[in-house]
């Protein structure tokens, strides 16, 4: 935890009007430019995704224009101090069950595994400027993040591991 460094953005579809990728980098760049924390991006959309990222203006950005393997882009994840996206799709979380595989802060989002897992840090019910104010204190309190992450595996243990969903599954038929 103590040598991650940086946002990653976590969504990845510029063209997904629900994921509001546009304005997860606008806040990013913020949240990169009041830190100095660098920003992650996968560009998926080739030439026009490129041109928008360029039109933002970051100072600190890397931005993946392949697709990489699971592993790999888990391994990318894992470099980051927070994974932050504002995502309002409510679809099953992906990113936020990438972020708890990787021992990570996932910041917004309001899918399944965002709001069991993080529930002080996911997007239901707050605004995206709340969300950069989470993301801000979290960038600069280590132990914050730590407690947070924590947290996190903690409750995916208990309502979203195979043995939490086991024995979720052997309360409710034992009670037939």
């Amino acid at each position: 935890m103590a040598h991650r460094s940086g946002i990653f953005v976590g969504t990845r579809e510029l063209t997904v009007s629900t994921r509001h990728h546009f304005a997860a980098l606008l806040a990013a760049k913020k949240l990169s430019d009041e830190t100095r924390e660098s920003v992650t991006v996968f560009n998926s959309d080739r030439r026009r995704g490129a041109k928008l990222i360029a039109e933002i203006g970051f100072r600190k950005i890397r931005v993946h224009e392949k697709r990489m393997g699971y592993r790999a882009y888990l391994g990318e994840v894992a470099r980051h101090k927070i994974v932050f996206q504002l995502d309002r799709s409510r679809v099953p979380g992906q990113v936020a069950g990438d972020a708890l595989l990787c021992r990570s802060v996932c910041i917004g989002g309001d899918g399944a595994i965002e709001r069991i897992a993080f529930p002080k840090t996911c997007g239901e019910k707050r605004s995206d400027g709340e969300l950069i104010d989470i993301a801000r204190r979290l960038l600069t309190s280590e132990d914050q993040r730590q407690e947070i992450a924590e947290e996190a595996t903690k409750i995916a243990k208990e309502k979203l591991s195979f043995r939490g969903g086991k024995e979720h599954l052997g309360r409710f038929f034992a009670n037939l």
